[in-house]
C-alpha cells in the first residue's frame, strides 16, 4: 500500500466488516484514522484492533452516530 503517515482518513461504517478491516489497514499504513459508525461495541473492536498495531490513542478518532 502507501505511506499514510501524517494523513487523516475517515472510514464510515468501521464498527463491523469491510469499513473495519479498511480502518484497521489504514492505521497499520501509519494514517490518523477516524472511524465512524452507530454500533458501540464494534467501535470499541475496531479501536483495540488498531491498538494491538501500536496504534496511539492520538492517531484514533471516534465519532458515533445514535439513533432512535
Amino acid at each position: 500500500m502507501y505511506d499514510f503517515k501524517g494523513k487523516t482518513v475517515i472510514v464510515t461504517g468501521s464498527s463491523a466488516g469491510i469499513g473495519q478491516s479498511t480502518a484497521v489497514r489504514f492505521a497499520k499504513e501509519g494514517a490518523n484514522v477516524t472511524i465512524h459508525g452507530r454500533n458501540p461495541e464494534g467501535i470499541e473492536e475496531t479501536k483495540q484492533k488498531m491498538k494491538e498495531l501500536n496504534v496511539g490513542e492520538d492517531r484514533i478518532q471516534v465519532v458515533m452516530v445514535w439513533s432512535n
